[in-house]
């Protein structure tokens, strides 16, 4: 049975729409496991940046009690007092830039975060897009005859067979991410 010339042109041009959204999912996958790769990058940064910023918090403590005995000496040695005084101020006040400038990073390093989050969502956005107009193209090729229904079906399937492993995947991350969180 021959086709009629418009609906064979619609189920050609349902099919190149069909193959342009999938090669955008394509895409859209590749940008969602580079940003994932980013992030993982970003959370270890920050976990090495909360590791000395507790390090800092150690040595804080170390120098306070140093502070306090250089206190008691200065007291029995009043001329050496002077010059160890200053040079308390002086780490001192290198200590606290080291731990502004530390904080700072911190901040930057949270508010990437948050970007690459805002990043993923729309991304995550975009896919469902392209899954709703696969969708729609698909339901226009079932209305042509058994060949196209069954092309569309293919077509449906393998997509859906993508969609479902990128969710899973998607989820085995946010799992992951919120174990490593709670860790």
């Amino acid at each position: 049975m021959k086709l009629p010339v418009q609906l064979r042109e619609s189920i050609a041009q349902d099919q190149e729409r069909t193959e342009s959204s999938k090669a955008q999912m394509s895409e859209l996958e590749s940008s969602i496991q580079k940003v994932d790769a980013e992030v993982h990058n970003k959370e270890m940064m920050l976990k090495d940046l909360r590791k000395l910023q507790d390090q800092v918090s150690r040595k804080t403590a170390e120098r306070s009690t140093l502070f306090k005995e250089q206190q008691r000496q200065y007291a029995a040695l009043p001329e050496e007092n002077e010059d160890t005084m200053e040079e308390l101020k002086e780490w001192k006040s290198k200590f606290e830039e080291r731990i502004a400038l530390l904080e700072t990073k911190i901040r930057k390093m949270e508010r990437e975060l948050d970007d690459t989050a805002t990043t993923i969502s729309s991304l995550h956005n975009a896919k469902t897009n392209y899954m709703l107009e696969i969708s729609k193209l698909q339901t226009e090729a079932e209305k042509s005859n058994e060949t196209a229904l069954s092309t569309a079906w293919d077509c449906y399937m393998d997509a859906s067979d993508r969609w479902k492993a990128s969710k899973l995947r998607n989820e085995l991350k946010m799992i992951s991410r919120q174990a490593y969180q709670n860790a």
